[in-house]
């Protein structure tokens, strides 16, 4: 399937997605234009594959985690 269709990025949206905390940034402001996370996530990592040639993360859950994991750490400083 393919979901970037819908999302045009600009400059400073592709730059901030090298970065695992840009990446969650862009995928916030994102999220809104998607019916679910797992797609805007997926057109995500379409933008990011060409952009890169590789994908940012090996799939939604590991997304996820990595979400859940620097929340935590947030919380906790």
């Amino acid at each position: 399937m393919i979901y970037a269709s819908v999302l045009i990025l600009n400059e400073k949206d592709l730059r901030l997605m090298a970065s695992k905390s840009g990446f969650a940034e862009v995928f916030y402001k994102a999220s809104k234009h998607y019916k679910t996370y797992e797609q805007c996530y997926e057109a995500l990592e379409e933008i990011y594959q060409i952009q890169y040639f590789e994908r940012k993360y090996s799939s939604y859950q590991s997304f996820r985690q990595t979400i859940r994991r620097s929340l935590k750490q947030k919380n906790i400083s």
